[in-house]
């Protein structure tokens, strides 16, 4: 643990203690994964162009 703070430890332990409601986890598995919103992240000609576009 990188806190040197006993009660920011604890939260960061909290975290073992998550729980996923079904209606969550069916959720999840129903993100495929194989394209986002704006566009597929496996087409090589989409990852250029993202990455050529400047962000300010």
């Amino acid at each position: 643990m990188k806190s040197t703070k006993p009660e920011r430890t604890r939260e960061n332990l909290a975290v073992f203690d998550l729980r996923l409601a079904e209606k969550e986890m069916t959720r999840i598995a129903g993100l495929d994964g194989r394209t986002g919103p704006a566009f597929d992240h496996r087409d090589a000609g989409s990852v250029d162009l993202v990455n050529a576009m400047r962000l300010t």
